[in-house]
C-alpha cells in the first residue's frame, strides 16, 4: 500500500471560525426563543418529580439520540393534577425534587420549564462569537508581525551524504504547548521546536531551533483543524494547521516535500521526498523508541497518532524531515489522500 500524498484541501482556520460564530449564533437563538418567547403566555407554578425514567433509545456514542433520562413532574391546575415529562435533563433531577414549570392555561398538560436554562444558552454563545471575534484580530495582529518580519528560508539547501542514521523523533503534541524534537542514538537533540507564546484560541509561536546547523527560526503555528466530505466515513477526514498563515502540507509541496505511505508489518512507514530524492523514512514506534527502552509488549505497539517515530535519515535535511514529522504527527494522518 503506497502512494504519493497530494493533499486536498477542505478546510480552513477561517472556516472553523465561522462554523464557530454560526453556533454561536444558534445557542443564542435558542436561548432567546427559550426565555422571551415559548410559553409567554404560559403560567408559572411550582412542580415535582415525580419519577425518572430511563430513555430506552439513549446511545452514548450518538448525541443525537437524546436525553439518557427522562424526568416527570406532577402539579396542580385548579384543583386537577397532572403529570407530564420535562423537556431537558441534568443530574440532579431527583425525585421529590421541587422545579419550577409553566403550562399552556387552554391545555395545562402542556408545559416547559420556567428555570434560567435560557441563559445559560444565551452566556454558551456569546462566549462562542466573543472568543471567535477575539482569536481572528489576535490573528490579524499576529499575520501584521509576520509580514514585518524578514523572509526566512525555509529550508537548508540540500547536500547529499553516503552515511545514514538511525535518529528519533520524539514529541509531546498530547500536551497543551506540544513541543518536539529529533534526536539520535546517544540522545543528544539534533533539532527541536520550543514554544515560545501559547495561545489557547490563536496561533501559538514556536522557536523552531537546529543544533546541527545553528539556526533558530520562529513560526506561528495554527489550531488543527479537520473536516470529513462524509458523515459516515472517517477515512475521509483531512486534518491540517498552518505554520506562518499558510496551510502546511500547501507550504510543505511549494517546498518539494512529498510523502508516501506503507506498512513494515503492522506499523505505518512514511517515506519522505525532496525535489524527487529521498531524503528520510520513518517508522512509526511506541513510546519508547529506543530500543534499551523497551520492555513489554505494549511498548512496541505501532501508535501513528502519538507521533513518535524511527527516522532512517540523513543530517543535512533535518528542518525539512521535522516539519514535516511535526505535520504527520499533529494531525494524526496515515491515510492519506
Amino acid at each position: 500500500m503506497s502512494s504519493i500524498f497530494k493533499p486536498i484541501i477542505k478546510g480552513n482556520a477561517k472556516m472553523f471560525g465561522i462554523f464557530v460564530i454560526v453556533m454561536g449564533l444558534i445557542s443564542m437563538c435558542i436561548g432567546t426563543y427559550m426565555g422571551f418567547f415559548k410559553g409567554s403566555d404560559y403560567v408559572k407554578t411550582k412542580a415535582v418529580i415525580s419519577r425518572v425514567e430511563k430513555n430506552p433509545d439513549y446511545d452514548p456514542n450518538f448525541s443525537g439520540s437524546g436525553f439518557e433520562y427522562f424526568a416527570y413532574v406532577t402539579y396542580t391546575v385548579d384543583g386537577r393534577e397532572y403529570t407530564a415529562p420535562l423537556d431537558s435533563w441534568t443530574d440532579s433531577y431527583k425525585v421529590g425534587k421541587e422545579v419550577p414549570i409553566k403550562y399552556d392555561p387552554v391545555n395545562p398538560e402542556k408545559i416547559t420549564e420556567a428555570s434560567g436554562m435560557y441563559i445559560y444558552f444565551i452566556a454558551v454563545g456569546a462566549l462562542l462569537i466573543a472568543a471567535e471575534i477575539f482569536t481572528m484580530l489576535k490573528n490579524r495582529k499576529q499575520r501584521r508581525q509576520l509580514a514585518m518580519r524578514e523572509p526566512e528560508i525555509l529550508f537548508r539547501n540540500m547536500i547529499y551524504h553516503e552515511e545514514e542514521k538511525e535518529l528519533y523523533f520524539l514529541t509531546d503534541l498530547g500536551t497543551p504547548k506540544g513541543g518536539c524534537h529529533i534526536e539520535d542514538a546517544n540522545r543528544e537533540i539534533l533539532y527541536e521546536a520550543k514554544c515560545t507564546n501559547f495561545s489557547l484560541v490563536a496561533d501559538s509561536e514556536y522557536d523552531f531551533i537546529d543544533h546541527v546547523y545553528p539556526r533558530t527560526v520562529k513560526h506561528l503555528a495554527g489550531k488543527t483543524v479537520t473536516t470529513t466530505s462524509s458523515f459516515f466515513l472517517a477515512i475521509d477526514a483531512h486534518s491540517t494547521f498552518t505554520v506562518d498563515g499558510l496551510d502546511v502540507w500547501k507550504l510543505l509541496h511549494e517546498n518539494g516535500i512529498e510523502i508516501s505511505t506503507g506498512l513494515r508489518g503492522i506499523r505505518p512507514v512514511y517515506t519522505i521526498y525532496r525535489d524527487g530524492v529521498k531524503i528520510a523514512e520513518a517508522e512509526s514506534s511506541g513510546y519508547k523508541v529506543h530500543e534499551e527502552d523497551q520492555k513489554n509488549f505494549l511498548d512496541k505497539l505501532p501508535t501513528a497518532a502519538a507521533g513518535f517515530y524511527k527516522i532512517y535519515a540523513h543530517d543535512d535535511n533535518l528542518d525539512a524531515i521535522f516539519l514535516t514529522l511535526f505535520a504527520i504527527g499533529r494531525t494524526d494522518m496515515f491515510l492519506y489522500e
